[in-house]
């Protein structure tokens, strides 16, 4: 019994201590997987950086967009191509993969800096929300519009 009572110490510091031993372990598995998808994703960013290179040495400029589109994207891409000369390319919908985020992320970030110098750096944004709050004035009118047909119509 006694050599029992003289293990129990031990016993309990590897019971007690294998739970944080694994998630060490599994931390720094973690970390490692981390680091690796954190290079990947800098690998794809630089690879769109070069696909903007390449587009911008064609004399092209363009801008990439994935995900839904939204109600003033049409008249987004109008006005960049009159006022910019800027392009709009989709690369894709609503379900994009890491490897798309990451490239067109690259891409923008590189083709969005010579927009910049070429036409100031506030160029797209400033378009945007040009475009977003003309959206959001028609929207209201034809909210209005339609409260007017809805009223015309309880009224027969």
């Amino acid at each position: 019994m006694s050599r029992l009572l003289r293990l129990l110490p031990a016993l309990v510091l590897v019971v007690v201590s294998y739970p944080s031993t694994r998630w060490v372990i599994r931390y720094a598995e973690r970390r490692g997987e981390e680091a690796r998808l954190r290079a990947e994703e800098a690998r794809l960013r630089a690879e769109g950086r070069e696909e903007a290179e390449r587009d911008i040495a064609a004399g092209r400029l363009k801008s990439r967009t994935f995900g839904l589109i939204l109600p003033w994207a049409f008249r987004e891409r109008e006005v960049l191509r009159e006022r910019l000369g800027v392009e709009t390319e989709g690369v894709g919908d609503c379900m994009v993969s890491n490897d798309m985020v990451e490239r067109t992320r690259g891409y923008n970030e590189r083709m969005g800096a010579e927009i910049a110098g070429r036409f100031g750096a506030e160029a797209l944004d400033r378009i945007h929300r040009e475009v977003v709050t003309e959206w959001h004035r028609g929207q209201e009118e034809r909210d209005r519009a339609w409260r007017k047909v809805q009223a015309a119509g309880s009224g027969d």
